[in-house]
């Protein structure tokens, strides 16, 4: 363990957790800094890629200019994971429709086989000289007033920090990215609702070094709103975000807009933490841990609880859209279970990105009693006569109606009865899926914990495993009371 303990443990003097904290985020600093000859195998990479993308788009006569973005080009990325960005700049009355083809036979021809994404247009993402590179369609404008689409302000973005960064500040942004990536809260996909890269420079910024930055979040309050240049727009107000921070190329734009409450949370909680106990811990990617399938039914015959997958496969969807069916279809499942009486604890979504999506949930039962009770309204009052019509005599009702007090209750054959009859409904035509997963509700594949051949995929497991122990908050240890 990397922390003020283990100087004990060595016998050093004891530090105090400020002076830890800063001899810990020293060390990582020269840990994260890439050597000289990684750098130079980025930039490298950048002009071959920049100069076979202007090659080709002159022989095909499209008129953009390929231009390098990102933290590759601003040197804040971590050593091995530096992504590369190419935007292909168009005139302003070159037609939106023709932006994703003319990137795509671009990508193709400079570079062959590509795999197709999409932002607000398609895009392709290649791998050259070991790196991914995504080709990315967009207007050359010169202010947030010319913006014709979302990618559009990426390359302001890249010259507001070129001309704001220094070395001392890229040391400080890639320490922060290394303990967002440890806490899991790097990334503004739909998988993560994190932080993104741009934000995470934009935070040091403001605060000037990550444990300034650590000082004042530790002490935030439930909504922050931070604006590094000018003034706060009226928008904010309006704004039910809890991190708000202006964009300093686009003053209408929360950057942090993808954060969602758990991971602000999260985040506020990780610094907190790391200033009681500074550990390298926080700087550490964690990854999910081996796990095997006893392992999991025996922690189902621990909790007394029962697992329900669905799965779906053969979607030919954007990642960002799989995990948006995910975690919608997630959210349905849970709602369905728990209004059907089946006691859910959890649901999780989940896709590979390549075409699988697994709708997981957790449940306290998969079979219910054949009767259900239902209450109706006042005796004498209104609704009265529908009630009756609508259970006297009903093949369903399995007694009354009758008074009881003063309202008239009813007791009904209840359906679904058990978990496999509530999935048929889920996945009927009526069902509450999410478009594209009800489109493929007939393909799906529905399993418990019981059957032979679950989890049917085998990288599953450890998805199944974080869900029902939930380790990722780690640091929740750091802030326990201590004992006494």
């Amino acid at each position: 363990m990397d922390n003020i303990a283990a100087g004990m443990d060595r016998g050093d003097p004891v530090l105090s957790p400020e002076s830890a904290l800063r001899e810990l985020v020293e060390r990582m600093k020269e840990e994260l800094r890439p050597t000289p000859s990684e750098r130079e195998r980025v930039r490298g990479a950048i002009r071959e890629s920049v100069a076979r993308l202007r090659s080709v788009l002159r022989d095909l006569g499209i008129p953009a200019e390929p231009v390098p973005v990102g933290s590759a080009v601003r040197d804040t990325w971590l050593p091995g994971k530096a992504d590369i960005d190419v935007f292909l700049l168009f005139p302003l009355d070159y037609p939106y429709e023709r932006l994703g083809p003319a990137a795509l036979a671009a990508a193709e021809r400079a570079f062959g086989e590509y795999r197709l994404r999409y932002a607000s247009h398609p895009y392709a993402v290649v791998t050259f000289r070991g790196f991914e590179i995504d080709v990315v369609p967009a207007y050359a404008i010169s202010s947030y007033e010319e913006i014709r689409s979302p990618v559009d302000r990426t390359v302001l973005h890249n010259r507001f920090l070129q001309r704001k960064l220094n070395d001392q500040l890229r040391d400080e942004i890639r320490v922060l990215k290394a303990f967002m990536r440890g806490i899991e809260a790097y990334g503004a996909e739909l998988a993560i609702s994190g932080f993104s890269g741009y934000l995470t420079e934009l935070l040091i910024l403001e605060y000037g070094s990550f444990t300034s930055l650590v000082d004042e979040a530790a002490g935030w309050g439930s909504r922050v709103v931070l604006a590094l240049e000018g003034g706060v727009p009226e928008w904010v107000r309006e704004s039910t975000d809890p991190l708000i921070v202006i964009d300093p190329v686009d003053p209408r734009r929360n950057v942090a807009s993808a954060v969602s409450e758990t991971q602000f949370n999260r985040f506020k909680a990780a610094c907190r933490a790391l200033l009681r106990s500074p550990s390298r811990e926080f700087f550490v990617e964690k990854g999910l841990p081996p796990v095997g399938l006893e392992d999991v039914r025996g922690e189902l015959n621990r909790r007394g609880t029962h697992l329900l997958l669905i799965l779906f496969d053969g979607l030919r969807e954007a990642p960002d859209t799989l995990w948006s069916q995910a975690i919608s279809g997630a959210r349905r499942l849970m709602r369905s279970l728990d209004e059907c009486g089946f006691l859910p604890i959890q649901a999780k979504g989940w896709t590979d990105e390549e075409g699988r999506v697994a709708l997981i949930a957790e449940v306290e039962r998969t079979e219910l009693s054949r009767i259900v009770r239902r209450v109706g309204p006042e005796v004498g009052g209104p609704g009265e006569g529908d009630f009756l019509e609508k259970h006297l005599g009903a093949r369903d009702t399995l007694g009354g109606p009758f008074i009881e007090g003063s309202r008239w209750v009813a007791y009904k054959l209840r359906r679904p009865g058990d978990i496999r009859e509530f999935t048929k409904e889920f996945l009927g035509e009526r069902g509450p899926l999410p478009k594209i997963l009800r489109a493929s509700a007939r393909r799906a594949r529905v399993l418990t914990e019981a059957d032979p051949e679950f989890p049917a995929w085998g990288d599953l497991l450890p998805v199944i495993w974080e869900m029902l122990l939930r380790r990722r908050d780690f640091f929740a240890r750091y802030l326990a009371s201590p004992e006494g």
